[in-house]
């Protein structure tokens, strides 16, 4: 069925859209675009936000790990740093006993120098006495070893402050002697006099002998009266030579190599100081 001009016209206007409609929908479009823009522009400013949050956290994150970096470092630090301390306190602890321990000894030692020079106020022998009659006895007798003993205690005998502490048994009675080892050396010797603070000997060997003459803590004066005796100290390249007559001081303390020949060698040895170190 074919319409007409006219009813063409009345159907087209039934479906047109009146001008108020199109304007409402004009507006509605309006309205969403500018809801739209505004939408995408929160969405930036969120994004905008969240990126600013996440840059704030990395920082964050990143000062943390380093404070725990430095934390550690702290720690570690701290830690050396006290056993650097215990360390010097241990160090200091040794310092004060080792000086503890060297004033102790430091007294000790003065003690026994006071001691020493005190008790050689003790002495009734006289080095110079000795040295006089070693000489005149060997003057007097040569090579002659009985007759230079006997003349040396004949005249010890007569003094008479010396005489009562002389050995009353003779020299020429063998049980008089005995060996003496020492430093590697050996000897035979016959005790004229002894006390705590002194000693006065006849020593020496007809065979010959060599040895380290010991340190001792008191002074020592050894009158060579037959033959002759060598010494040295450490560091001395030639050696000394005692011959009869002569007398090898060796002073508290002080250690030398000694030697007698086989030719033999007997002396007078006086000591005089303190033994309880002889050594």
């Amino acid at each position: 069925m074919e319409l007409t001009l006219s009813e063409m016209i009345m159907e087209l206007n039934s479906v047109l859209v009146p001008d108020d409609e199109i304007a409402q929908i004009h507006e509605f479009a309006r309205i969403l675009k500018e809801a739209k823009a505004e939408r995408d522009a929160e969405h930036a400013r969120t994004q905008e936000m969240l990126d600013r949050l996440r840059d704030s956290v990395n920082e964050l994150r990143e000062s943390s790990t380093r404070a725990a970096a430095d934390w550690h470092s702290l720690e570690a630090h701290q830690s050396l740093m006290k056993q650097m301390e215990d360390e010097k306190f241990d160090l200091a602890k040794k310092i004060n006993e080792q000086e503890a321990a060297l004033s102790v000894l430091e007294t000790e030692i003065e003690d026994l120098r006071k001691e020493s020079d005190a008790v050689e106020n003790w002495d009734i022998e006289q080095e110079v006495g000795m040295d006089r009659s070693a000489k005149d006895a060997i003057a007097l007798h040569g090579n002659n070893t009985d007759g230079i003993f006997d003349h040396i205690l004949t005249e010890l005998r007569k003094d008479p402050k010396v005489g009562p502490t002389i050995n009353r048994n003779s020299f020429r009675d063998a049980s008089e002697w005995v060996f003496n080892n020492a430093g590697g050396a050996m000897g035979s010797m016959y005790i004229i006099h002894a006390s705590i603070t002194e000693y006065l000997i006849f020593f020496g060997t007809p065979i010959g002998t060599e040895g380290h003459t010991g340190r001792h803590t008191a002074n020592d004066y050894f009158h060579i009266l037959y033959g002759e005796q060598q010494a040295f100290g450490a560091g001395d390249l030639v050696a000394a030579h005692y011959p009869a007559g002569s007398m090898h001081y060796l002073p508290r303390g002080v250690v030398r190599q000694y030697m007698m020949p086989e030719s033999g060698c007997w002396a007078l040895e006086l000591a005089q100081g303190t033994f309880k170190c002889l050594t």
